[in-house]
């Protein structure tokens, strides 16, 4: 049973997997402009690629997961903000469904 996704064709992205990466998927809920904009910088160092406006999908092992949600509570501080970082079985990446509109 599929565990998260929209719908689509699409199979999981060619990252590198290698011994302990896994799917990982960060997703925020932050009203202020600048910490979104650090939160999203912060992604993208981390080689996660934008998947929507608040949502980062990539392939990181766990040390690098705890890396980039130290990074993100440091950049939260006290803020009002909500952001969630799930991890992906490759059965549920390949299950997923996705419709893309350009």
């Amino acid at each position: 049973m599929p565990c998260i996704l929209g719908e689509s064709e699409n199979t999981s992205p060619s990252w590198p997997h290698g011994s302990g990466y896994m799917n990982t998927l960060v997703v925020y809920d932050i009203t202020s402009n600048r910490i979104r904009g650090k939160i999203a910088d912060s992604c993208l160092d981390y080689g996660m690629l934008r998947i929507q406006k608040s949502a980062f999908l990539g392939d990181m092992n766990r040390n690098r997961q705890d890396e980039l949600m130290v990074r993100i509570r440091r950049i939260i501080e006290k803020k009002k903000g909500n952001v969630q970082m799930f991890s992906i079985c490759d059965k549920d990446m390949k299950d997923r469904k996705e419709t893309v509109n350009s």
